[in-house]
């Protein structure tokens, strides 16, 4: 607020100065051209009733400008109050938000905080798991896998959790459409530019950090063709065969990461 006032203060007073000194040309102009002129009260109302209108005008401009900023960081700072409740509950919500593994006896879930390590795990599991190779070179030969395949197979375990993962239909995967959710709205809302940059961030911070291991470059532990068995929609019940970036869920966290920049 002090340093926006000393701007709009600084422009006005210059702009002033910058009037008093070409009044002062104009004056000596006339004093040395017509000196009785310089003295005539009619032509000197005649000047600086025009330029005193335009200093008002200035000081106007600048106390008009100073309160609608003012107003749009009060209204900035409150939105930023609001979101920064959602967004303390979303990370209790990032808790609580879990999923369990199919076929696994000991009934274990993991919570959001949790997924990415998880993920990890299992693939790498599967990826160098002997059936998972071999079904590679089944499909390199045009060979359809379907649902029923898989429950031979010995990395059912990681395919189940991968593929409800993946596929962007478990709890996780619409946590993070919630949150995609949550930083459209705060693209769209009254905060001001730095705020919303402030708060995107930090909502990628606190929940999608760990996925860097997925982007950027200098961590990417996974080459573009490593494949995810995901189940298709329909009655055969057809297994596909995904690069792991090409995923619903991985697309979901790439749109995210877009609202970093």
């Amino acid at each position: 607020m002090k340093k926006l006032f000393k701007k709009n203060k600084t422009a006005i007073l210059i702009s002033t100065i910058g009037i008093l000194v070409l009044l002062n040309i104009i004056s000596y102009t006339k004093l040395w051209t017509n000196l009785e002129t310089y003295f005539d009260s009619k032509v000197f109302n005649e000047i600086a009733t025009p330029i005193a209108t335009i200093i008002a005008v200035i000081i106007y401009y600048g106390a008009l400008k100073s309160t609608q900023n003012q107003n749009a960081i009060t209204k900035s700072n409150n939105d930023k109050n609001y979101f920064e409740e959602i967004i303390k509950e979303y990370q209790d919500k990032a808790k609580s938000t879990s999923v369990k593994y199919h076929n696994d006896y000991s009934n274990k879930s993991i919570n959001f905080t949790e997924l990415v390590e998880e993920v990890i795990i299992n693939i790498d599991t599967m990826i160098y798991n002997e059936d998972y190779q071999s079904d590679l070179k089944l499909l390199s030969n045009g060979e359809t896998l379907t649902h029923y395949n898989m429950k031979l197979r010995s990395y059912k375990k990681e395919y189940s959790f991968l593929s409800k993962i993946f596929t962007g239909k478990s709890r996780m995967s619409f946590f993070i459409q919630d949150i995609i959710e949550l930083l459209k709205d705060i693209d769209s809302s009254n905060l001001t530019k730095d705020d919303k940059k402030i708060l995107s961030k930090k909502i990628i911070r606190i929940f999608i950090g760990d996925y860097t291991k997925f982007f950027d470059e200098k961590y990417s532990i996974y080459p573009n063709n490593t494949l995810i068995p995901i189940q298709t929609v329909g009655k055969n019940l057809r297994i596909d065969f995904v690069p792991i970036y090409e995923t619903p869920f991985l697309k979901n966290i790439k749109e995210i990461k877009e609202y970093q920049k």
